[in-house]
């Protein structure tokens, strides 16, 4: 069997467009797909099982049959891991490895792999007869999952290779593995914190483990909680909710035309994190009710993507509609769906068993023999019609809000029946009608539930917040007034102004222990530059990027390499690739980019989000940002070298100096830092000046033998910076190294006692600035410029006195 371009050469499964690898069973493809470079730095969760004892338990057993058991039991316990879409990175003898976020990213991989080890441990329960027929004994299944920054590639000998993961987050998984009990699963404490919402947990003592110098967390997960309302849970919390009132007006104004008889279909869209959800609870919990008769019906649903029927979303609004319960037997479950057909004069034949099929009663009770046929339509097809007719009649008795969140998730089935839901909307005859009825849809851009795929009439978009939005945020998550100004501005910046990664930010900087409150005060434990991007936001980006063509997303991280602003030309020459503008409208749409406004026939775009930016950027492996770097660095200085315009000019250095830095290339990047470094300094723009001729000095202190003229302008203009902005120390060690290396002439010498005598007058040394003072004043008394200057010095000095 051949497999068409389209799906897997291995599993024949579908792949996306462009795939490099199969999403499915992680096959290299070898459809022509390129790109940029074949690995990189990803966060993965890492899943190890293996059979406890397992040496001890074949010893008297026939080979034969431990290879039968094995792959029998393999084979079951795999499905489980392909159910949560985790990658089967290898099998060694009775162990597993299974990846959860590589080759495809999902934001809730932690959640994935506890989900599938758990259902791996009932599933040994039903294995347990097939190991004690052929082994004789029953095997345990000891699991160990740890969440982690690895490097995603191909290993191996040339033309052998196989994708896997390397990191220390592997190794952590394996010993978690190795030291489970019992048919233990251990997971660690990165993996706890993202998932400690959707199961329940026992809490261990720490373990010690090789090579780690403080005991590790340990955590067991017993099992998964019920599914909560995401919208009731939002409800109950007390964060405020900013910057949304412009939406709340649109839906109410939908609501309004719903209840006056023209019903509406609605899709709330935004990226992760932007409180689509929050919104929809909001509204619902507030609507508008003072003019109407009766009290409307309000249901709401959500999608996950752990449900394991097609139908789950629908039967819980099918649920509400019938008032039914858990404690409800099955007399009483079909005494409320006929009650309820009957009060709304839907009179279909076996009612019952159409409504159970959605609503997953077993097939014992729906009496599958006695399944219609009516016009040919199979049961499915039956069922979805029939609720649709059921939600628009019972819209007639009272008006009807019903809202989907996530609809991201859905099943084919659960988009058929929103689909047919609006198609019902939009016919002409639905106005002769009372329906007061509103369908309240939220879903992700780019997800495919949009309003060309499902027919949505109305569509209310959910923008990030504004950085006056994101700071009152972050004032309200880290009270006081004595939050620190750069702690705000960088966690500011870090979320894009995304509600939810602002949210998390604080939630890890806390939970890391790199913000603390003490002393009745928010505190940063390291200075802001050191503060680290928690790891679940970059879940969510990567679990992004990951839905794109590899094309597409090949030229997103070349875009990423460039910078958080690119030029389109630029692009276009690193990347080679064909329709790059189509593939630029693409990101767009998606909301990832957002194009500049042009001058001339100059064409960029910038990412919406600082943080998809980075994250996108780290995904990269270091050996190929550099590479990268230094081409983009040999493009741009080719530019620079026929350019025109001086303010272009000065742009351009800047991203040579950055490039330059990045790409680790010593002799230029000092070069251009140090071009940038005095420009600064001229425009009195002395922090940026101070952070790139630091970056010079270093790159001298790593050269060999640095030419002396080099040295010397990068020390004097150092020395200035490190002055202005108030590092002594450093200013004071570059004039020591000015002293050694400036001549005897006169003008030379007294403009460094006059920079040492200025050193002093801002370190409040008087005396020793006087003294440097004077001696540049007796080295060229004829120097008005430089006496006029010392004469002002002197005066501030001495009045400061």
């Amino acid at each position: 069997m051949s497999a068409s371009p389209e799906t897997c050469v291995a599993c024949h499964k579908a792949l996306p467009p462009e795939a490099a690898y199969c999403p499915a069973c992680g096959q290299r493809q070898s459809n022509g797909a390129t790109s940029g470079w074949h690995s990189e730095r990803r966060l993965v969760t890492v899943l190890f099982a293996d059979l406890a004892d397992f040496t001890n338990a074949i010893r008297d057993a026939d080979p034969e049959d431990v290879i039968d058991m094995l792959n029998q039991v393999f084979s079951r316990l795999i499905v489980e891991c392909d159910r949560e879409e985790g990658f089967l990175d290898k099998t060694v003898g009775d162990q597993l490895m299974v990846l959860f976020g590589a080759p495809r990213a999902h934001e809730d991989d932690p959640v994935r792999a506890v989900r599938a080890a758990l259902k791996m441990q009932a599933a040994m329960e039903e294995l347990a007869p097939v190991m004690r027929e052929k082994i004789g004994t029953v095997c345990r299944l000891h699991i160990g999952i740890n969440t982690g920054p690895v490097v995603w590639g191909e290993v191996g000998p040339t033309g052998r290779t196989a994708p896997t993961v390397i990191g220390d987050a592997v190794n952590l998984a394996c010993r978690l593995q190795q030291l489970s009990e019992g048919g233990q699963i251990l997971i660690s404490e990165s993996v706890y914190q993202h998932t400690r919402h959707r199961f329940d947990f026992e809490v261990l003592d720490p373990i010690r483990i090789k090579g780690k110098p403080e005991p590790v967390p340990v955590y067991v997960p017993l099992r998964i909680r019920q599914p909560t309302d995401p919208g009731r849970r939002l409800s109950e919390s007390n964060l405020p909710l900013l910057e949304r009132a412009e939406q709340l007006t649109l839906l109410n104004s939908h609501w309004s035309r719903a209840v006056a008889g023209e019903p509406q279909a609605v899709l709330v869209t935004g990226a992760a994190g932007l409180g689509k959800t929050r919104l929809i609870s909001e509204f619902s919990r507030s609507l508008d009710v003072s003019q109407l008769p009766k009290q409307p019906l309000v249901l709401s649903t959500w999608c996950d993507s752990g449900d394991t029927g097609d139908y789950q979303p629908l039967a819980r609004l099918l649920q509400q509609v019938f008032g039914l319960t858990p404690d409800d037997n099955l007399l009483v479950r079909q005494q409320k769906v006929e009650d309820r057909a009957q009060i709304l004069g839907i009179g279909r034949r076996n009612l019952t068993q159409v409504m159970g099929r959605l609503l997953g009663w077993p097939d014992d009770e729906l009496g599958r023999g006695n399944t219609p046929t009516q016009r040919d339509l199979s049961l499915d097809q039956l069922a979805i019609e029939t609720s649709v007719e059921l939600f628009l009649q019972q819209s007639r008795h009272r008006p009807m809000l019903v809202s989907v969140d996530d609809l991201q998730w859905a099943h084919a089935t659960s988009l058929e029946w929103v689909r047919q839901m609006c198609s019902a909307l939009r016919q002409p005859s639905i106005k002769l009608t009372d329906y007061r009825l509103m369908i309240l849809l939220a879903a992700r851009p780019g997800s495919g539930a949009g309003e060309d795929t499902l027919g949505i009439l109305h569509r209310v978009p959910v923008p990030p917040l504004s950085e006056v939005g994101s700071r009152d945020l972050i004032d309200y998550l880290l009270p006081g007034l004595e939050l620190p100004p750069s702690l705000i501005e960088r966690v500011s910046q870090e979320s894009g102004g995304n509600p939810f990664y602002l949210i998390e930010v604080v939630r890890c900087l806390i939970r890391s222990g790199q913000v603390e409150h003490r002393e009745g005060m928010w505190q940063l434990t390291r200075p802001v530059n050191e503060i680290e991007v928690p790891a679940s936001v970059e879940g969510l980006v990567l679990s992004t990027l990951d839905t794109l063509p590899q094309t597409t997303r090949s030229v997103l991280q070349h875009a990423a390499v460039i910078g958080m602003s690119f030029d389109v030309d630029l692009l276009a020459t690193l990347t080679a690739v064909d329709d790059l503008d189509g593939i630029l409208l693409d990101l767009e749409q998606r909301g990832l980019i957002m194009p500049l406004d042009s001058t001339g026939a100059t064409r960029g775009y910038a990412f919406t989000e600082k943080i998809v930016r980075e994250v996108i950027y780290r995904s990269i492996l270091r050996k190929t940002r550099r590479e990268l770097h230094s081409q983009i660095a040999s493009l741009t200085e080719a530019k620079v070298s026929g350019a025109q315009s001086a303010s272009s000019n000065d742009q351009d250095i800047e991203a040579l100096a950055y490039h330059y830095t990045s790409g680790g290339q010593g002799d230029k990047m000092i070069t251009y830092n140090l071009l940038v470094g005095r420009g600064s300094l001229a425009r009195f723009e002395f922090e940026q000046a101070y952070q790139h001729l630091q970056l010079a000095w270093g790159g001298l202190m790593q050269t060999p033998s640095p030419e002396l003229a080099t040295y010397l302008e990068v020390a004097e203009a150092l020395a200035e910076a490190s002055t202005f902005v108030g590092d002594f120390a450093l200013a004071t060690l570059c004039f020591e190294a000015i002293r050694e290396l400036i001549g005897d002439k006169p003008e030379e010498q007294a403009r460094y006692y006059y920079k040492v005598g200025r050193l002093n007058l801002y370190q409040g040394n008087t005396d020793a600035a006087v003294e440097h003072y004077q001696k540049a004043l007796s080295l060229v008394p004829g120097d008005v410029a430089l006496s006029a200057q010392i004469n002002a010095e002197m005066r501030l000095l001495f009045d400061q006195i």
